[in-house]
């Protein structure tokens, strides 16, 4: 999971303009199996299993936030918390 999550926010950019359709199987397949494993979590604690509204909605959610991290840590800014700095 971790490596297809890796892959697919290096190369989906550059894959989908030079080669739409492989690059729309390989987003079906990342999002396949982050269903299969969420749904897996979910039988096992015997919670109801989320549809594919909600699967879709933390894809897009998921995207932004590993967007907007990357866009954080590359702006040259300092950061003070509890009297530090990063």
């Amino acid at each position: 999971m971790f490596l297809i999550f890796a892959a697919y926010y290096a190369s989906i950019p550059f894959f989908l303009l030079a080669q739409p359709w492989p690059a729309l199987a390989f987003l079906l397949a990342k999002i396949s199996f982050q269903m299969a494993q969420i749904n897996g979590i979910y039988k096992h604690l015997n919670e109801p299993r989320p549809g594919l509204g909600h699967h879709l909605l933390y894809e897009f959610y998921l995207t932004a936030v590993t967007l907007c991290t990357a866009i954080f840590f590359l702006i040259p800014v300092k950061v003070k918390w509890k009297d530090r700095k990063y």
